[in-house]
């Protein structure tokens, strides 16, 4: 590992507080999407707490919901049922998931649907992979079943079920307690998030792309990336810099392939989701970029890596900018 200063200071920096833990959860995607949208509610309310969070549980309800349904849907109108069957990963999830949720559902405080202590592992996703192929199976025979019903009850069982309406209630930086009764999910991101989801848009990675998540970041907006994790990183030092280890003996790709190469042939592949939270700025560019993670404040530097320009340029596949 190559010996170099690392610094964790950014002259563009949103001051954001209040790492969340996904306690080796696969809901990166969810956590990284909602970052920006928790942080602007914070802000708007003027809160004076730095650890609000939304339910992510309320977020993964209906992302898990909509892809069952659509599995029935489609297996009872497929003519290729076999292909369906052979599909893996029904639940991998992504930020177009969480933007197509949250604008027809809203979102959730953390205290509105708290996590269960079963919703951070992989159980639910096993439980209703197994439901649907059973699904498939009374529909091949032709019996019918309520299946929604079915579906429905592996999540509550899980996740809880997602609140119609709730009170929050915070200090604000006066220390005065304040409460907002009766919102709806939707009535709470409408009126108190500040961040329409539909204005933002992924834009493939390109000197382009960059510079704009540098002018997103010095508007007072968080960027939100898909990148590949894996390759020259230390979460320990919360370092990403693709000088960071020398990988030139072992691997004759590092030197002998382009970028593109590699993401054709699956070297590069988006794998993990970040958020941007500040960049050391010079003359319009990022030298390095603050990426925020989702693995408590413990790891790295308060939950962050630095991430040079060139590791954004290599490892990054996806930049969520404003339209």
């Amino acid at each position: 590992m190559k010996q170099f200063h690392i610094s964790h200071v950014y002259n563009t920096d949103l001051g954001c507080e209040g790492i969340c833990d996904r306690k080796g959860s696969d809901r990166v995607y969810i956590y990284a999407a909602l970052n920006p949208l928790r942080y602007s509610v914070s802000k708007r309310l003027d809160m004076k707490q730095s650890n609000f969070q939304l339910s992510t549980s309320y977020v993964l309800y209906y992302i898990l919901l909509s892809r069952a349904q659509t599995f029935i849907e489609a297996y009872k109108s497929s003519g290729e049922r076999e292909i369906l069957l052979k599909t893996e990963n029904l639940f991998e999830g992504s930020f177009f998931d969480v933007q197509r949720i949250v604008s027809k559902y809203g979102i959730a405080p953390l205290s509105a649907m708290p996590d269960r202590s079963c919703s951070h592992d992989n159980d639910v996703c096993y439980y209703l992979d197994n439901y649907l192929r059973y699904a498939a199976s009374c529909i091949d025979k032709g019996r019918e079943e309520d299946f929604e019903k079915g579906i429905k009850k592996i999540l509550f069982e899980n996740l809880g079920t997602p609140p119609e309406s709730f009170d929050l209630k915070y200090m604000d930086k006066t220390d005065e307690i304040k409460t907002l009764e009766g919102l709806t999910p939707l009535e709470f991101y409408k009126n108190y998030c500040g961040v329409n989801l539909d204005d933002y848009e992924a834009l493939e990675n390109s000197d382009e792309t960059r510079l704009r998540a540098v002018k997103q970041l010095e508007d007072g907006d968080m960027v939100t990336v898909f990148c590949d994790i894996r390759h020259q990183s230390t979460q320990m030092l919360g370092v990403l810099d693709t000088e960071l280890i020398d990988n030139s003996d072992m691997f004759a790709n590092d030197v002998n392939m382009t970028r593109d190469e590699k993401i054709k042939y699956g070297i590069i592949k988006g794998n993990y989701y970040l958020t941007l939270d500040g960049a050391e700025v010079i003359d319009g560019d990022a030298l390095r970029f603050k990426a925020q993670d989702c693995n408590g404040a413990d790891t790295g530097a308060d939950g962050h890596y630095t991430m040079s320009r060139d590791w954004f340029d290599e490892y990054v596949l996806y930049a969520v900018i404003k339209k």
